[in-house]
């Protein structure tokens, strides 16, 4: 597991909730209606000019309304896919981890979407060694993005 994994594990749920509101928004548009007046002539002598008022349903905007929201609804479905599968590896993750302080450190923070400063409060901690306890799961990584930088 790393670092980058845990961080963007919230943001795929926000990801899905945006692609769900995305297609409620769709479907709950209403289809378009086109008006127009068209002129044209009587069919019998005498041919005198005449307009007709003509109306009906975009199709085409209709058409593409539906494609985005099929569109959206494959992509929902694998990005759900994905969200659990990914959610299984970090529960498993975090549940692996043997120190009971470090495990409540990494629930709080990426389960349970807290801050740093917040999780520190919670376990009577200062921020920096919360901090410090969670970069000891990811030496590797910290080491490359300093050198990098």
């Amino acid at each position: 597991m790393d670092r980058k994994t845990l961080e963007e594990y919230p943001l795929m749920e926000q990801r899905i909730q945006t692609k769900r509101e995305r297609i409620r928004k769709l479907k709950g548009m209403v289809t378009q209606v086109e008006q127009d007046i068209v002129r044209g002539s009587n069919p019998d002598f005498p041919y005198q000019p005449v307009s007709f008022h003509v109306s009906g349903n975009n199709i085409q905007n209709d058409e593409k309304r539906c494609y985005q929201i099929y569109s959206l609804t494959e992509s929902m479905e694998k990005d759900v896919k994905a969200t659990e599968k990914r959610r299984l590896e970090v529960e498993v993750f975090i549940e692996g981890i043997a120190d009971m302080t470090d495990q409540l450190i990494f629930t709080y923070i990426y389960l349970d979407r807290l801050t740093q400063e917040q999780a520190a409060k919670k376990l009577h901690m200062d921020r920096s060694r919360i901090s410090r306890r969670i970069s000891k799961y990811f030496p590797q990584n910290e080491k490359r993005t300093k050198s990098t930088k």
